[in-house]
C-alpha cells in the first residue's frame, strides 16, 4: 500500500506520537510510507525518523483559522494528492482532518480521520468542532482512540470505529536530562516523573503544588519545559527532548496532571515501562487503568484534579516500594494485552484493508 499520514503540526505531542509510530512499523512492513506536515514544531516529532518515510512539509499548513492560507493549504494538499497517489491517506488532528477531506485528488473512500482527542475539540475548539461535524461523512472512517470519546461522538452524529492508541517499549538513552535524574537518584528518594508540555490542557501548576508537599521525601522531575524562579526545591524543570520515554526506567511513579485527554500516549509508555501511575481522571485515562470508586487502581490512582487527594496516593507509593513494583507489574500487564504498538498499527491496517476491499462503508 501507499499511506500518507498527514498531521497538522510537527511538534511533539499525542497525535504526532502515534503518526511516526504508524508511519515506521508499516514501512518495515514493506508498504511506502510519507507523513505531510506543517512546520509549526519544526518537525521536531520526526527528528531521527527511519529515512524509509518520505517526510513532506506543508509550510502554509497551520493551526489557527486563517482562511488565504487555510486555501492556499487546501490547493496544496490536493497537488499533493494528485502528484503522490496514495491508496490510503490518513488523517490526524482537526485542521488537518478538515482541509484532508476537502481536498481534490483522492477518493474519499479511502480517507481515514483519526479524532486524537474529542474532548478537546468539544470543549476547546467549538468552531472547529462545528465544520467538522459538516465533514463527518467526507471519508471512509472516522476514528476515535478512546472508548469514551467513540460514545461522545456517537451521541454528536458520528459513525465511529474504535482504535486505541499503542506505543512501543520504551528504549532507554543517555541525555543531559538523564544524568540530571541519576543525580537525583544519587540521594536515595524516589523519583516521580511527568513528560508533558507546558501548554493546556496540562495541569504543570498542579505538579509544581504537589512536589511541594514531598520537599525531603522525593523528587519531582518534569520533562516538557523550563524551571521558574518560584518553583519548591522538590521540583526539576529539566527542558524537553525528542523521546522523553528515554527516561521513564529512571523514575519510581509517573504523574500525569490534566484537564482534558484522550488516549494518553505518556500514559501508556509509563505503563510500558512498569511504572506505577497517579493520573487525572480525564479522556481515556479511566478506561485504561479502570479504577475503582475511590480512584485505586491495579496499576496505580485515578483521581479528580484535588491536591489533596493526588497527594495521599502519591505518598502511597512513594512510601512503599512494594506497592509501586505491585502495581507497574500490573500496569504493564495491561500494557501489553491492549495498548502495544503493534495491535494498534495491525487494527489500522485492517481498516485500511476494508476500505480498499470495499467491504465497509463507515462514514
Amino acid at each position: 500500500m501507499r499511506i500518507l499520514h498527514v498531521v497538522t503540526r510537527s511538534e511533539f505531542g499525542g497525535a504526532q506520537g502515534v503518526v511516526r509510530t504508524l508511519a515506521e512499523a508499516q514501512s518495515a512492513q514493506g508498504h511506502s510510507v510519507g507523513i505531510a506536515a506543517g512546520l509549526e514544531g519544526f518537525w521536531e516529532a520526526f527528528a531521527g525518523m527511519d529515512r524509509r518515510v518520505e517526510s513532506i512539509s506543508l509550510p502554509l499548513l497551520v493551526r489557527a483559522i486563517r482562511p488565504k492560507e487555510d486555501l492556499m493549504a487546501l490547493v496544496a494538499l490536493g497537488a499533493l494528492f494528485r502528484r503522490w497517489k496514495p491508496d490510503i491517506v490518513h488523517l490526524h488532528t482537526s485542521k488537518a482532518g478538515a482541509l484532508g477531506r476537502l481536498a481534490a485528488g483522492v477518493d474519499r473512500r479511502h480517507i481515514v480521520y483519526t479524532m486524537h482527542g474529542y474532548d478537546q475539540i468539544r470543549v476547546l475548539n467549538r468552531r472547529m468542532l462545528f465544520l467538522d461535524k459538516l465533514l463527518a461523512k467526507r471519508c471512509g472512517a472516522v476514528v476515535a482512540v478512546s472508548r469514551l470519546d467513540a460514545d461522545a461522538m456517537k451521541r454528536d452524529g458520528y459513525t465511529v470505529e474504535l482504535i486505541p492508541n499503542g506505543v512501543s517499549q520504551p528504549v532507554d538513552s543517555m541525555s543531559a536530562q538523564a544524568a540530571a535524574i541519576d543525580r537525583l537518584r544519587s540521594e536515595g528518594l524516589p523519583i516521580v516523573i511527568m513528560a508533558a508540555r507546558d501548554a493546556r490542557p496540562k495541569r504543570i501548576d498542579l505538579c509544581r503544588a504537589l512536589a511541594s508537599r514531598f520537599e525531603g521525601k522525593a523528587h519531582f522531575a518534569w520533562i516538557g519545559g523550563e524551571p521558574m524562579p518560584t518553583d519548591p526545591p522538590a521540583f526539576h524543570a529539566l527542558g524537553s527532548i525528542p523521546q522523553a520515554s528515554s527516561l521513564l526506567s529512571r523514575a519510581d511513579v509517573f504523574l500525569l496532571c490534566s484537564d482534558n485527554e484522550g488516549m494518553p500516549l505518556s500514559l501508556l509508555e509509563a505503563m510500558a515501562a512498569g511504572l506505577p501511575v497517579v493520573a487525572s481522571c480525564a479522556g481515556g485515562i479511566p478506561e485504561v487503568l479502570s479504577p475503582e470508586p475511590d480512584g485505586g487502581s491495579a496499576a496505580g490512582f485515578v483521581l479528580p484534579n484535588d491536591i489533596d487527594r493526588m497527594s495521599s496516593a502519591l505518598n502511597l507509593l512513594i512510601e512503599s516500594s512494594a506497592r509501586r513494583r505491585k502495581m507497574g507489574t500490573a500496569g504493564r500487564n495491561i500494557w501489553k494485552t491492549r495498548y502495544a504498538s503493534d495491535i494498534m498499527v495491525n487494527e489500522y491496517n485492517k481498516l485500511y484493508e476494508r476500505l480498499l476491499t470495499g467491504k465497509d462503508v463507515f462514514c
